[in-house]
């Protein structure tokens, strides 16, 4: 499957496999919570308010770049996600928060009312 936005139908990953069981899903910190080349659709348990998002490793992620709101970027070492969409497509939509912080996972959540997905 792969990520389009909805505003510009812009392709933002890779052509991604569903992980096989949400147990799959690294929850060590500094880690990547779902391992390249995989997405998983959250249940909101890990990440509360997620239900039904799209969540992918970041080395999957394309044609986006970081907020030009820097405060949207706050967190120790790399952005922590708790500022709201962090992430935008090339033509500059909100698309997704990127948790990348030393004291959370790392990973793409793709904002699902700004995003859609087609599988192959």
């Amino acid at each position: 499957m792969k990520v389009f936005c909805k505003a510009c139908h812009v392709e933002l990953s890779s052509e991604l496999t569903p992980l096989p069981y949400l147990s799959f899903a690294n929850e060590k910190v500094e880690e990547a919570y779902v391992t390249e080349g995989f997405y998983l659709i959250s249940d909101g348990r890990f990440f509360p308010t997620t239900h039904g998002c799209v969540i992918i490793n970041e080395a999957d992620l394309r044609n986006a770049r970081n907020h030009s709101d820097l405060n949207r970027l706050a967190g120790y070492c790399g952005p922590s996600g708790h500022n709201g969409k962090n992430q935008v497509c090339s033509n500059g939509h909100e698309i997704a928060t990127k948790y990348a912080d030393c004291t959370t996972v790392h990973a793409i959540i793709f904002d699902k009312s700004a995003t859609y997905y087609i599988a192959y």
